[in-house]
């Protein structure tokens, strides 16, 4: 996730939807990437970080 906001970077925009979906409810969310910039996305903000719960990491 860039640190600054371009024309063509919705993460944060994306990021902030889904505090939403949390916030309203009950919701499942899977994210799928490697476990590096999984961690980054989610550190990346302390409010989604507390709304992140559990991790289920699957090693193929």
């Amino acid at each position: 996730m860039p640190d600054k906001r371009s024309g063509h970077d919705f993460g944060l925009e994306a990021l902030e939807e889904i505090m939403s979906s949390i916030d309203n409810g009950k919701v499942l969310i899977i994210f799928a990437s490697y476990n590096e910039a999984k961690q980054h996305v989610i550190t990346s903000n302390e409010g989604f970080s507390r709304r992140v719960l559990t991790f289920l990491v699957l090693k193929i």
